[in-house]
């Protein structure tokens, strides 16, 4: 249920780019991290979470995608080229 929640508030955009595995996986968790960080933000800014909670959690969630894109980065990502 939480899933399909998830999808309807935060709908995934459309993949515009060269539709490689590296690529897709990073636009993937690159919009996981743009979902979680509004959701840490509407807590912070309802008052169900302080401003330093709410950074460290956003500073962990941004240490986990360094640490995904460090195992991507044999293969480059490319910058995306939507039209």
């Amino acid at each position: 249920m939480k899933k399909d929640i998830d999808t309807f508030i935060y709908p995934p955009s459309l993949y515009c780019n060269n539709p490689t595995p590296e690529n897709i996986a990073f636009n993937t968790q690159l919009q996981k991290l743009a979902a979680e960080i509004a959701y840490i933000s509407g807590l912070e800014a309802s008052g169900l979470i302080s401003p330093d909670e709410a950074y460290k959690e956003v500073k962990a969630l941004w240490k986990q995608f360094q640490q995904f894109k460090k195992g991507i980065d044999g293969k480059p990502v490319e910058r995306l080229k939507c039209a």
